[in-house]
């Protein structure tokens, strides 16, 4: 991976880590497409609400605190 796609990469992972932080709802559901709007900068044209959910989903396993 090179060094440009790395800090992309880390920087789409730090964007959805923050989207979902502020503006996941009180009862736990995450508005994953409000998601997407908030990162459209960061993330890949491509991308989709999907992608995000399971990108978080994966990104979650093993991590105690994450919901």
């Amino acid at each position: 991976m090179s060094k440009k796609r790395r800090s992309g990469f880390l920087l789409a992972i730090l964007c959805l880590q923050k989207g979902v932080q502020e503006i996941a709802n009180e009862d736990g559901t995450v508005p994953w497409k409000r998601i997407l709007e908030f990162g459209t900068n960061v993330f890949l044209m491509d991308r989709t609400a999907t992608d995000l959910k399971n990108k978080w989903r994966s990104m979650c396993k093993g991590s105690p605190g994450c919901k």
